[in-house]
Order: structure tokens, then sequence, then C-alpha cells
């Protein structure tokens, strides 16, 4: 039955389009009919007529921030995906005229990315992210590009760090009980580093994991290490935080759920640490 509501409903916009189309051949003026002949267009998956349309309607409306999200969007889709310079200098026009679109921010990201500019792509696919909810396919599909993104920003020495996978650090990681949250949602472990004498507090290794995972007994070894000159065993003083990320972003942002362990001495062998997510970020 819904197979055959969709396909009815199909048929009655085929037949409002023909009669837009011989409509808009004495009205090219109404804004209206271009917009409905580029999105019909779209439907069809005919690319070269959406971005025609598109173009047409911001002939009229030049200014229009949907349109100039639309028309860059379609071009991009018409030029194989592939940020040609007809598609950047598009997007770069939609950009000026509305930069909270998350198309258009989704576009300025594909576009960096392709300059090799990783950091620039993950802050506008990160942006892109707070418009949609975190379980939704969309923000999962700009999650991957951010993956991308981060895995690019690490040199092949950094990747591989150390072949090393020996435990050094073991921590049990739970959510306090009044934390909400979605199975979806990203959680970053980091562990800094903490000379007992200076104070010092910079990351030395990481993982990134999903919500879902929790509770997990989380094991970190040189393999974790972000810098080759850094190994996780050659620290003896550190502390473990981990962050529950409400928009999914490395950033912290206020209102995220954290844990900050105490100061730990890896020589003295700790053995598990015990780590709970159940303070809030102000």
């Amino acid at each position: 039955p819904d197979t055959a509501l969709e396909a009815a409903d199909l048929l009655r916009m085929e037949r409002i389009g023909e009669l837009i189309d011989q409509r808009v051949q004495t009205r090219p003026d109404n804004l209206y009919y271009w917009i409905f002949l580029a999105q019909l267009a779209q439907s069809r998956s005919d690319r070269s007529a959406a971005a025609e349309y598109f173009d047409n309607a911001l002939g009229l409306d030049p200014k229009n921030t949907y349109l100039l999200a639309s028309y860059a969007e379609a071009l991009f889709l018409l030029d194989g995906k592939i940020t040609t310079d007809r598609v950047r200098e598009a997007v770069d026009r939609a950009f000026l005229a509305d930069a909270n679109n998350t198309a258009t921010l989704s576009l300025k990201g594909i576009s960096e990315f392709s300059e090799s500019r990783f950091e620039e792509a993950i802050e506008f696919w990160e942006r892109a992210q707070q418009t949609w909810p975190i379980d939704s396919d969309q923000w999962r599909s700009l999650q991957v590009g951010i993956d991308r993104a981060e895995n690019a920003l690490r040199p092949a020495e950094m990747e591989q760090v150390s072949t090393d996978k020996s435990p050094i650090l073991q921590i049990n990681l739970s959510f306090g009980a009044e934390v909400p949250h979605s199975r979806e949602q990203r959680v970053f472990v980091a562990v800094l580093g903490r000379d007992a004498v200076e104070g010092d507090r910079m990351p030395i290794a990481a993982r990134k994991l999903v919500a879902g995972d929790l509770p997990l007994t989380l094991t970190l070894s040189d393999s974790d290490s972000l810098v080759r000159s850094r190994r996780l065993s050659d620290q003896r003083f550190v502390q473990v935080t981990a962050r529950l990320s409400g928009g999914g972003t490395a950033t912290p942002q206020s209102g995220d759920w954290e844990g900050l362990s105490a100061i730990v001495d890896l020589h003295s062998e700790p053995g598990e640490l015990r780590l709970e997510i159940s303070g809030r970020r102000p």
C-alpha cells in the first residue's frame, strides 16, 4: 500500500511538473515555478536540469540564501561530487550569504578537505553536525568526514608511534546514574601528562568511543600515544579525563558531562583505574 501511494504521489507531481513547465514559458519571472521544477528534477536525479532551474531562480532572487545553497549543492552533484572551480565559487557565494546554512557548511567542509585543509574541514562539519540529531543519518555521514580529516591530520610517523600494545593503563569507565545519554553519542578519553613539579598537563594518549560501549574497561598502551617522542610508557604522573560530548565534537562545550581522575603514578602499578563521568561543565 505504501508503495502504491508513493507511486500515485510521484505521478501527480509529474503531471503538476508538466503543467508548470508549460506555464513557466509564458511566466519566466515566477520564482516559485523554477524552484518547483528544480526540486522535481532533484527527485528524478536529473542533476543538469536541477542546476539549470536553480540558476534561473537565482536570476530572479540572487540573494536568496536557500537558492544559493541549493544551486551550489546541485553543481557539486552535477560535477560528480568534485569541488571544481565553479562549485567552489558557488559554495563561497552561499557561505557569504548565510554562514550557518547546514548544506553550505557541509559543502565548505568538502571544499576545505579537497584542499588538504583538514582542520578547517573539521570545523565546518562540526558546525553542520550541530543542526542534526546525534542519532540521525546526516550526523553520522558528517562524522565519517570528520574521522577521515582527523586521520589525515596525523602523519604516518604518528600513526605508527609504537607497535607495542602491552597494556600500560587500564580504566574502568562508566556513567554516573544521573547522566542522560544516547548510544550514538561520542565519548572522548585523554591521558594528560602531569609533571609533579611543574603541573604540566599535555595530552599524551587519546581514544574515541561511543556511549553505547560503556561501562567498559579500556586498556591503553603506547599504540594510543599521540606523538612518537612522548610515549605513554615514558610517563610517570598522569591524569585521565573522559567527556561525553553533547554535540559530538572533540572541542569541550558548556553542558558536556565529564570525569577527571586523580593524579596517577604509573610507576607504582596502580592496576585498574576507576573513572566515572558524572560532572557537568558550566
